[in-house]
């Protein structure tokens, strides 16, 4: 009996060692994660404390806005000084005479050195070439409808495609003689309203040969009449009426002569509806105060008037595409003046018409 009671007291002492073990290890614990709360509570307070009132998704934003700001304002920089990004038109026709038309089966001419600068930058272009090898201002106004060409006979155009015989005057009653270098087969026109091509035929006649011309029109449809004093129009005239117009012309470029010359230019470039035109300098004169006439063009063209001749003066332009300048040349630059600058150093090269076309497009710039 005795030792059962014995055997009871250990056992308590034991049991009682026991859970005054986990009451110990349960106030521990319970310290340590109020400790651990605490510090936790701690450092949310100070994160509060240094970010109070900011949206994490708001400043991400604005850092984002930041960076594309900078990045944007980078790239415009560049832009602005790396970059010059030029809106070049798409569509030119250029006026004028050999210096416009020269040498197209070869590729030469400026207008079709332009269409290839305009397509090595990516632009679709149409540039086309109403140049006429011989011919002066009139008749040059007269193909592109600035000129009234005038039927001179009744002319019966028949149902179908055949040729009626045409003759008419300018609309200053004096001959008018289109197509007559034969450098060109016809000129598509509208004669009493029908659309068809008009025809030179030279008749040799000893020495005296003289040129005939006929119409064809190009559908077959009801006969028509043309009256006497009707007009014959070009169909350039509405054909590229949108396009804008380059004009180079180089007879009567003298101060005698200086305000038929404008007006001249002043009705090629209406007949566009076109807003925007260039106008050439000639490259020559006889006008020993040419650079008279320069100022005149100037003042009435503005910068729509290229001066080819003071292009030529740039050294590096000179260089680069060969041109030469004669002793009359050198000594018009020494006396402060513009020289002529005779047309025989590129008027018939391709070197020549490339200088005019890359002159024309920097004028973009």
């Amino acid at each position: 009996m005795k030792n059962f009671s014995n055997k009871n007291i250990i056992l308590n002492t034991v049991a009682l060692f026991l859970a005054v073990i986990v009451i110990v290890m349960l106030v521990i614990s319970n310290i340590t994660s109020k400790k651990i709360l605490e510090e936790n509570k701690y450092i949310a307070d100070k994160f509060n404390e240094n970010h109070k009132s900011v949206d994490l998704s708001t400043k991400a934003t604005d850092k984002t806005e930041k960076y594309d700001e900078t990045a944007s304002k980078s790239s415009n920089e560049q832009s602005n000084e790396e970059i010059a990004i030029v809106d070049y038109p798409s569509n030119y026709v250029c006026i004028g005479n050999e210096l416009t038309a020269v040498n197209k089966e070869k590729n030469y001419a400026y207008s079709m050195k332009m269409s290839d600068m305009l397509s090595d930058m990516g632009i679709e272009n149409n540039v086309v070439n109403l140049g006429y090898i011989g011919e002066d201002s009139r008749m040059i106004m007269a193909r592109t409808g600035g000129f009234k060409m005038l039927v001179s006979n009744l002319v019966d155009i028949p149902s179908k495609p055949q040729r009626c015989y045409v003759n008419f005057l300018g609309e200053d009653n004096n001959w008018i003689i289109p197509l007559h270098n034969m450098e060109e087969e016809y000129m598509e026109v509208y004669i009493g309203g029908i659309e068809g091509k008009l025809y030179i035929e030279k008749v040799e006649n000893g020495n005296n040969p003289y040129y005939i011309y006929y119409f064809i029109r190009n559908e077959e449809g009801e006969a028509a009449v043309a009256d006497i004093g009707s007009e014959i129009v070009p169909v350039e005239t509405t054909k590229y009426a949108y396009y804008l117009p380059i004009i180079w012309l180089i007879d009567g470029y003298s101060n005698k002569n200086a305000n038929t010359y404008i007006n001249n230019i002043n009705i090629l470039k209406n007949i566009y509806i076109n807003d925007d035109f260039i106008v050439l300098s000639p490259l020559e004169s006889s006008d020993k105060d040419i650079n008279s006439v320069d100022e005149k063009m100037v003042s009435e063209f503005g910068e729509h008037f290229i001066n080819i001749r003071e292009k030529m003066l740039d050294s590096n332009i000179s260089e680069k595409y060969g041109f030469t300048l004669s002793e009359k040349d050198m000594n018009s630059i020494g006396n402060g003046k513009i020289p002529s600058c005779y047309y025989e150093n590129f008027e018939l090269t391709e070197q020549g018409s490339e200088f005019v076309a890359r002159v024309i497009l920097d004028s973009f710039n």
